[in-house]
């Protein structure tokens, strides 16, 4: 639900993809965000591959260097949610330096979850997320195949 006006960035975190391509896309990335929100807008980033993730990839070279890259520009830039797929689970960190990470990959083949000392909730359960955005919140819920609630977490603009 959308009532307030909202800035999606989807950006190509694929690290087979973007391999020898990081630079380029680093300096998009960092180009984009910078550019200023409209007044009231919350900026939302959208990737396949977590730059957080407590799944069994997480701590992979190239999550990893995601990580080293990217998470630095979005505190820059003072993104709230960064919301990624990829790890077949739904996990979500606690606030890295003022950004949420969400991921939510939980409608193939469910895998094993971990937890590192970023992670608020990691469950290894089907769900959707159902994202509302207002002018002074952003509300997240994860909600399981059978409609019950998995994960909420609300964002408050910063003062």
């Amino acid at each position: 639900m959308l009532d307030g006006p909202t800035r999606l960035v989807p950006v190509l975190g694929n690290h087979d993809v973007v391999r020898g391509e990081q630079d380029a896309q680093t300096a998009w990335l960092d180009r984009a965000l910078a550019v200023p929100d409209p007044p009231g807008a919350w900026t939302i980033v959208a990737m396949h591959h977590p730059a957080f993730s407590a799944g069994a990839h997480g701590t992979d070279a190239d999550v990893l260097d995601l990580r080293a890259r990217w998470a630095p520009i979005f505190a820059r830039h003072r993104v709230p949610l960064v919301l990624a797929g990829q790890v077949h689970d739904h996990q979500r960190s606690r606030p890295q330096d003022g950004v949420t990470y969400v991921v939510s990959g939980a409608a193939a083949k469910l895998r094993p979850t971990e937890s590192q000392p970023f992670t608020a909730v990691s469950t290894s359960t089907r769900h959707f997320l159902d994202l509302a955005v207002h002018p002074d919140r952003l509300e997240l819920r994860a909600v399981d195949q059978d409609g019950r609630l998995v994960d909420t977490v609300t964002r408050t603009r910063p003062r």
